[in-house]
């Protein structure tokens, strides 16, 4: 009896076809390049959304602040003359005010408070968490120095309601040194809003030159 040989598998050689390879390689790559351009064209409109979105906030926030401004404006230089006045009364007395000339001069250049400007800030903290970083930097700059400017103001009014208190409480009954105090902390407001004036014209204009016009709804 003869002995059963092995069979053995034979394998056929694998066939493909490259020109079909290459095909499917392409058609692929051209799926995932579709897909990155869709999700580029579809952030970049979410990113121009927001940019106008902000913008547009920040318009009608940057011209209500100026009006608020601008209607203070002459009350904080009244203010500011008056005390001079004062401080030039005192010398002619060899630096002598009282208090009852302090606090009369104050009511008469204030009767209905100092007029503090409290300007809105909700249009700006929007922009810096979004559309701050989509905005050309020349813009970014311009906006964070109005705002700067816009701080330093109402810190200023600040530090000059303080001297006036501060004067009060001058135990000495000579308000003369008081009322200097409170003379210059009244100018460095004026001057200070006149600045921040001129940077707020500049903003609107920038603003409605890109077709953002202030004063109307986003």
């Amino acid at each position: 009896m003869e002995e059963e040989r092995p069979r053995f598998l034979r394998l056929r050689p694998l066939e493909f076809d490259l020109g079909d390879l290459l095909v499917q390689i392409v058609a692929v790559a051209l799926g995932v390049i579709a897909g990155l351009a869709v999700n580029a064209w579809q952030d970049g409109v979410h990113d121009r959304v927001v940019l106008r979105r902000d913008l547009s906030y920040l318009a009608v926030e940057i011209q209500d602040n100026r009006e608020q401004l601008l209607g203070q404006q002459p009350l904080h230089r009244r203010a500011g003359e008056t005390l001079d006045a004062l401080v030039a009364s005192g010398q002619r007395r060899g630096g002598v005010v009282t208090f009852w000339e302090f606090a009369t001069t104050l009511q008469q250049a204030m009767p209905h408070g100092y007029g503090e400007f409290l300007p809105e800030t909700t249009a700006w903290q929007i922009a810096q968490r979004d559309g701050l970083t989509l905005m050309p930097y020349g813009d970014r700059a311009e906006l964070t120095k109005l705002y700067d400017v816009q701080t330093r103001v109402v810190e200023l009014q600040q530090a000059f309601v303080d001297s006036l208190f501060a004067g009060a409480r001058d135990a000495g009954g000579n308000f003369f040194l008081a009322t200097i105090a409170s003379s210059a902390r009244a100018h460095d407001v004026v001057a200070q809003e006149e600045h921040l004036s001129t940077d707020y014209a500049k903003a609107i204009d920038h603003l409605r030159a890109r077709g953002y016009p202030a004063g109307g709804n986003p």
